[in-house]
């Protein structure tokens, strides 16, 4: 399984648009590695952007089936402890199924072998 995913790979597996991540990037919501101009998104980073939505004004986190924090407005609050067991095997099934339908090597591992050697 990949240790990281472009901003494409994101969007494609958790279906958000490429501007909200820039936005979230931008605001530090989720904040990415950089490579160059490229943003790299650890596993985890996939996780959070799975479990965050906005509806255009709010940013909310899905911390159960039965209760949505608005991040934001509660930005001043020390800690929020999720348990997102369920997201990451949602978010790492999506990896793997992805990758079985892929062919073996993906144009970015082609491009990081080439330039390796």
């Amino acid at each position: 399984m990949p240790d990281r995913f472009t901003s494409r790979e994101v969007i494609a597996l958790t279906g958000i648009t490429a501007r909200q991540l820039q936005w979230w990037d931008e605001r530090g919501v989720v904040k990415p590695a950089r490579e160059g101009h490229r943003r790299l998104y650890s596993m985890n980073h996939l996780t959070e952007v799975a479990v965050i939505f906005t509806d255009g004004t709010h940013l909310y986190l899905e911390t159960s089936a039965r209760q949505i924090v608005d991040i934001l407005k509660n930005s001043s609050q020390p800690i929020l402890g999720i348990c997102l067991s369920d997201a990451v095997r949602q978010v790492r099934a999506g990896v793997i199924s992805r990758k079985a339908n892929t062919s073996v090597t993906s144009p970015d591992q082609r491009r990081r072998a080439k330039k390796a050697s």
